[in-house]
């Protein structure tokens, strides 16, 4: 007689284990059974049950939270010990760009089913993490759907660790594995009867799909750009055959939208030209529309200045500093020289045809470190980005409150970012509550309900002031339009002007000092 566990995948194939009293736990997305032979699995782990196997957790090296951790980091729904065997049942359940790209695998061509069937053989993603497939091959089951029947072995370091045969799908964005794990020998049939004996009595209780609103998946192979100095780019990528893509363009500073559409092929391959038709800032959202789909919807900010060098970061200094150092990563335009400095000390290189550029930065010595990245390149404006980092504790209070006034005013100064006003617009969460520095032009000054409100231009374009930021004070700074000054200010959020008013919103600074710059001083960065 079998023991019965009922789970439940969410979003059409979120399992989740029976308790032993056969309570079913309630979980949006498509239900289903499973059935595990009476007396042979044991223990039944679960997310819910780890913690009542701490010692069984613990007598294999391991903690609860780490167990929970992988669990997580997995979709691991339901582990099951036939210790008897030395098999070990795996049932995942993850969303994964492999679920974001083929949405449901039964709902794919043959074409694209032998392209993620590719993707378990020999160098493929799958053989990255580990696996060597033997065999892999398609079979659809009544009731469930296509499923890769999959034979393998798992090495790390190179060396065995594991041995295998599995089941492997994509349903409703999700990867799903059943996989019958066998440790320290070889691989006979009666593991794969065994995992047969399983998987056959999986059972949804509806259709695939049935009652579940799922996306259209999108996998894009070249999006929006976040910034850019030409005015067309393409978007590029794979959805649903026969898809309709529209592209809406809304600058920052206009109601005007312009719309861009294109058409999947047979194979869902698209390709989707947009043209910005100034420069500015713009949102771009992307709709991908198929029948029988939830419409996806994808936002992107752009910034369009034909003058910008391009700066994508990958990897980027912390505030906080724990380790003994660290990369600071990314790409932007070929030929371009960049230089770090630190202190005194500055390195300099130039990018090739791949774009990239890497600095290592020793942080092994406690204390504050200030780091500069200046881009360059011919025909470009020239572009700094500035991290301010600690590692170990802070200096006291008091040490600073005994320097000499301006002594402090300098230092504060000194400490202040300057973030590009495309990072400082993307990445305001990240800036709120820093001590900020510009170079700008006032444009407007007003006295709002007992607070002076001043807009700055940061730059001038060739229709007038861009990249505009709002300052605020109790105190009148006396500042007259058209006059160019430096600032120091604290970013307290992005300002929202009223629903009918022309303005969008631009970046807030609670400023703290100004001071004028005189006609023949070049502005900080420039």
């Amino acid at each position: 007689m079998r023991r019965l566990i009922s789970w439940i995948m969410a979003l059409a194939c979120m399992l989740a284990l029976l308790p032993a009293q056969a309570e079913q736990i309630s979980m949006s997305g498509l239900p289903g059974i499973l059935s595990l032979p009476d007396g042979v699995y044991a223990p039944v782990l679960t997310a819910d049950t780890l913690q009542a196997n701490e010692s069984f957790i613990l007598n294999r090296g391991g903690t609860v939270a780490t167990w929970q951790e992988e669990f997580k980091q997995q979709g691991i729904v339901l582990k099951a010990y036939d210790e008897k065997n030395n098999r070990v049942l795996v049932v995942s359940s993850l969303g994964d760009a492999d679920g974001q790209r083929y949405g449901d695998i039964d709902m794919q061509s043959a074409n694209v089913r032998a392209e993620y069937r590719a993707l378990h053989q020999k160098d493929g993603p799958f053989a990255a993490q580990g696996y060597r497939v033997e065999s892999a091959e398609w079979k659809n089951f009544d009731g469930i759907g296509r499923f890769l029947m999959i034979r393998y072995n798992y090495r790390v370091d190179g060396e065995v660790h594991h041995r295998g045969f599995a089941r492997r799908s994509v349903k409703n964005g999700r990867t799903v594995m059943i996989d019958m794990q066998v440790y320290g020998r070889k691989l006979k049939s009666g593991d794969n009867t065994a995992l047969n004996k399983i998987f056959d009595t999986l059972v949804f209780t509806g259709d695939v799909g049935d009652g579940v609103s799922m996306p259209v998946f999108l996998n894009e192979s070249a999006g929006a750009p976040r910034e850019t100095y030409e005015s067309t780019f393409t978007m590029k990528g794979v959805t649903r055959a026969d898809a309709k893509l529209t592209a809406t363009t809304i600058a920052f500073t206009s109601n005007k939208a312009e719309n861009f559409t294109a058409v999947a092929d047979a194979k869902g391959n698209y390709s989707l030209p947009v043209t910005l038709p100034a420069e500015g800032i713009y949102l771009l959202t992307l709709t991908v529309e198929a029948e029988g789909l939830e419409t996806l919807e994808k936002s992107y900010s752009i910034t369009y200045d034909k003058g910008m060098l391009p700066v994508e970061f990958t990897s980027e200094l912390p505030g906080e500093l724990t380790q003994d150092q660290y990369k600071i990563m990314g790409k932007t335009e070929p030929g371009v020289s960049v230089q770090m400095v630190i202190g005194d000390k500055a390195t300099t290189r130039k990018t090739n045809n791949n774009r990239s550029f890497s600095f290592t930065v020793n942080t092994k010595e406690e204390g504050s470190y200030h780091v500069r990245l200046t881009f360059s390149k011919k025909g470009f404006n020239s572009r700094s980005f500035e991290w301010l980092a600690t590692r170990g504790a802070p200096q006291p209070a008091a040490a600073v409150s005994e320097q000499p006034a301006a002594q402090a005013a300098q230092q504060a100064g000194d400490e202040a970012l300057s973030p590009p006003y495309t990072d400082l617009i993307a990445k305001a969460e990240t800036y709120d509550g820093k001590l900020l520095t510009y170079d700008g032009y006032v444009t407007k000054t007003e006295h709002i309900v007992g607070e002076y409100v001043v807009s700055l231009a940061l730059r001038k374009a060739v229709t007038g002031y861009a990249d505009t930021i709002v300052l605020v004070t109790d105190s009148d700074p006396s500042l007259a339009v058209d006059s160019h000054v430096r600032v120091w200010g604290v970013l307290v959020g992005i300002n929202t002007p009223e629903a009918e008013a022309a303005d969008p919103g631009y970046p807030k600074l609670q400023l703290q000092r100004v001071q004028a710059i005189a006609q023949d001083d070049q502005p900080a960065g420039e």
